[in-house]
């Protein structure tokens, strides 16, 4: 997927990788694994489900909150993921992913779109409908829900404050 506001950053996905392109087609292009503690989520996932399944990644979006950086959300086993300014990790960082959307069911996500004019994430689920949040850009500002520190596995599950989700209405 291409940045919507440079043509030149490129973010890659695949089952179990993020990637940010910067400076695409020129000499200087960068490649930067920017997966960092989503893997956390992925034994989180497995310890909850009793399944031996690793990270199943199907979806990626960005979005520019105004006057300030990117919000990178991925899509997947387990819900949706978010890392906020993706464009200042460094390769030797450990990007902190954040699991996003309270009130969604820990399901496969398989696609996920912002809709800038109407400020609507909407997050296509298999087997759980639709799931949409409106105002969205406010939301993904506020404080993280549930992180994984690098190295360790998500800590026992409980509720917690943050953004909710709903099934998007029925026309």
């Amino acid at each position: 997927m291409l940045d919507p506001q440079n043509f030149r950053t490129a973010w890659l996905l695949t089952r179990d990788r993020v990637y940010r392109i910067d400076n695409a087609n020129e000499p200087n292009e960068s490649i930067t694994n920017i997966t960092g503690t989503l893997f956390g989520f992925s034994a989180w996932w497995q310890q909850l489900s009793d399944s031996t399944s690793t990270l199943d990644l199907r979806t990626i979006e960005v979005v520019r909150v105004r006057g300030r950086s990117a919000t990178l959300l991925v899509g997947g086993l387990g819900g949706v993921f978010r890392l906020r300014d993706p464009d200042l990790v460094r390769a030797e960082d450990t990007a902190a992913w954040e699991e996003f959307g309270i009130g969604m069911p820990n399901v496969l996500v398989r696609d996920l779109r912002y809709n800038r004019e109407d400020d609507v994430l909407l997050a296509a689920t298999f087997g759980r409908g639709a799931w949409l949040m409106r105002d969205a850009q406010a939301r993904l500002l506020v404080p993280r829900y549930r992180t994984v520190p690098p190295g360790q596995q998500i800590p026992a599950l409980g509720p917690a404050p943050g953004p909710a989700l709903g099934p998007a209405p029925v026309p």
